[in-house]
């Protein structure tokens, strides 16, 4: 880690420590992860944005979008399990993290899938990959997924912009793409491809992802919590729950289940 690095990332924790925490002001930390969680300017926007801010309203905590933070992952989970009052956004439970946090959720699934043009042969495994490329964001835990299920590094063509694959996919240069549904249908849009043209052809992992409260937060308002989420995804009088409707914003209709 630089010296910049360090400077940063304590500044970062000062700032939030400093925070003035009245009750219920809660401020919420994330990664960039599309349509989760999106960089919009000064505020953050996304599914998981728009699922809290309602469900924190009903809960009697209203938080403003001003009070999402994006930044690393490894700073949202340190900065986030020391509290108080802070809230993770688009969290894995994991072994490593069950004991860090209070859990509201799931909030949605991610799956990790393969992409290709639409009329391509689906696949049984990542085994059926063969010689073909497939294209990755560098670093993505779709990415880091595959190399832990075996697939080499050399089989993938790797980009820290989702652009750059999405282009490869479009003019054949690699023959699929591997990422999450929702980001993929969502990143398409702003690379100039239509979701309509594309397919998945394999789903290799599917990923629950929660909100983790510090541990400060009471167990009643937890609890809470969870019954409005489940009060949101129920299904209302014209037949779409509140859940789907916020989700139907972000992604196109073949897409929302």
């Amino acid at each position: 880690m630089t010296f910049f690095t360090r400077f940063l990332f304590f500044l970062i924790i000062s700032l939030l420590f400093t925070l003035p925490c009245q009750a219920g002001k809660y401020v919420a930390l994330t990664a960039p992860m599309p349509p989760f969680s999106i960089n919009k300017g000064l505020r953050v926007k996304g599914i998981a944005v728009d699922i809290l801010s309602v469900l924190m309203a009903q809960s009697g905590a209203p938080i403003d979008t001003k009070d999402v933070k994006l930044m690393l992952w490894r700073h949202a989970l340190q900065i986030g399990a020391a509290g108080p009052q802070k809230i993770v956004l688009n969290l894995e439970r994991t072994p490593d993290n069950e004991h860090n946090f209070k859990w509201v959720g799931p909030i949605a699934t991610r799956e990790y899938v393969v992409v290709a043009r639409k009329g391509s042969p689906h696949l049984n495994s990542l085994n059926d990959l063969g010689k073909n490329k497939v294209g990755t964001l560098r670093d993505s835990l779709p990415e880091k997924e595959l190399l832990a299920q075996g697939i080499p590094r050399t089989a993938m063509s790797s980009s820290f912009s989702h652009i750059v694959p999405l282009k490869k996919l479009k003019s054949k240069m690699v023959s699929y793409f591997a990422h999450g549904t929702a980001s993929t249908a969502y990143l398409m849009k702003s690379a100039g491809l239509k979701w309509k043209d594309y397919e998945v052809v394999l789903t290799f992992n599917e990923v629950p992802i929660y909100f983790g409260f510090s541990k400060d937060t009471p167990d009643a308002f937890i609890n809470k919590m969870n019954t409005n989420l489940a009060k949101l995804k129920r299904p209302g009088a014209g037949g779409r729950s509140g859940y789907e409707k916020i989700v139907a914003k972000y992604l196109p209709p073949e897409v929302v289940k």
